[in-house]
């Protein structure tokens, strides 16, 4: 599989994830696609950069390192983390046409 195939598979995962209300390690959010915990970057920034695209919430901000409880260096400094986990929270994910692989390659 390809990265922008994985990064629709993490997609997946992530909105499961807002729409339980959910924070994820780097571990728990790469296990089902059997993703480790350095391999994850890309994927992230792949989905980071279709939200900004698209003016979505930051949907990476629900993968954090278990040490600190905070997305990693990658992530975009924002002016309050909490409202915007609230705001991934709050959308409807499964509401919207989901990216495919070929909506990640044309962010490269």
């Amino acid at each position: 599989m390809n990265t922008y195939e994985l990064a629709a598979q993490l997609w997946q995962v992530l909105i499961s994830a807002a729409h339980n209300r959910q924070v994820l390690t780097y571990e728990l959010a790469g296990k089902p696609l059997g993703l480790g915990t350095n391999t994850l970057s890309s994927h992230l920034g792949q989905i980071q950069s279709y939200c900004e695209r698209n003016k979505l919430p930051l949907l990476p901000i629900l993968v954090v390192s278990k040490e600190t409880g905070r997305p990693g260096k990658g992530f975009p400094a924002v002016d309050d983390m909490d409202a915007e986990r609230e705001r991934v929270f709050a959308h409807n994910w499964f509401g919207m046409k989901p990216p495919c692989a070929d909506d990640f390659k044309l962010i490269d």
